[in-house]
């Protein structure tokens, strides 16, 4: 019994009538961090699906395998002269050698 006093004056009371509270509290903190942790998991999972979709479309189809799509040339790449740029059959390479003097940084 000395002990538990001794504790008490020490920590204060082992056993609060706010305890119940604070622990029905503590719960709902923790279930309301675990809503959220599973909202974001359900967001990610729609968005990895979406993205899935996306793959799956043409529209991605075209844009990735584009080059696998048009037929290769049978001549090898010639450039053609275009004023200041050089272009190629499927390619519009700008040769701008003045950009780095107009804006280079001092």
């Amino acid at each position: 019994m000395l002990l538990l006093l001794i504790s008490e004056h020490l920590c204060g009371p082992l056993f609060s009538p706010n305890d119940g509270l604070h622990r029905a509290t503590l719960r709902e903190r923790e279930r309301e961090r675990e809503r959220e942790r599973e909202r974001e998991r359900e967001r990610e999972r729609r968005h990895q699906r979406a993205f899935a979709k996306f793959r799956r479309s043409r529209t991605h189809a075209r844009t990735q395998h584009s080059a696998t799509l048009s037929p290769e040339p049978t001549e090898p790449r010639r450039p053609v002269e275009l004023g200041a740029c050089v272009a190629h059959w499927d390619t519009l390479v700008c040769q701008v050698s003045s950009f780095s003097d107009t804006y280079s940084d001092t």
